[in-house]
């Protein structure tokens, strides 16, 4: 993990150096995103925050771009029946730029903010297609189910701020 330091939203200096340890030795337990799939074929995406389909289109544009590094191992995975989240877990582990997009006025409300920062409003206008999705980041009173046209997003974030409610999904 490489570390950055600056200021954002929950950011603790103090924890730094204890947290920085235990996900370095603990690295392979974290995951940026997992995917379920049920006998029916129905697809849950967990991630931070959430994917929106521009994002994620970006993200695809940029690791088949002639000139990226990592191209080879995206096209390993791109090039056969893949999972969204190996896509997405090897863009952190690559250490991928566009992971921590986010527009700097807006924190979260552009169309390509990353799965670590896009704000509930905007994954709803743009969500990933085709994928449920179950999601945190942003403080809900209660758990709350949104949906778009074809897909259901959970956003559970309800811990600290809420009714400290727990999705359990059939």
């Amino acid at each position: 993990f490489p570390v950055t330091i600056g200021l954002c939203s929950g950011y603790r200096p103090s924890m730094m150096h204890d947290l920085y340890d235990i996900f370095k030795i603990h690295r392979r337990l974290f995951q940026f995103s997992h995917l379920e799939e049920d006998i029916e074929g129905d697809r849950i995406l967990w991630t931070h925050a959430g994917v929106t389909n521009s994002w994620y289109g970006e993200l695809l544009m940029d690791v088949r771009h002639e000139n990226y590094r990592f191209r080879g191992l995206f096209e390993e995975i791109l090039n056969r029946e893949h999972r969204i989240d190996e896509v997405l877990n090897l863009a952190l582990e690559v250490n991928l730029d566009l992971i921590y997009n986010v527009d700097q006025d807006s924190g979260g409300i552009d169309l390509n903010a990353s799965p670590i920062w896009v704000r509930p409003e905007t994954l709803m206008k743009d969500p990933i297609l085709m994928y449920d999705q179950v999601v945190g980041h942003t403080p809900m009173k209660d758990i709350e189910v949104r949906l778009s046209k074809f897909e259901t997003v959970y956003f559970i974030d309800t811990q600290e701020y809420g009714n400290k409610s727990v999705l359990i999904l059939p």
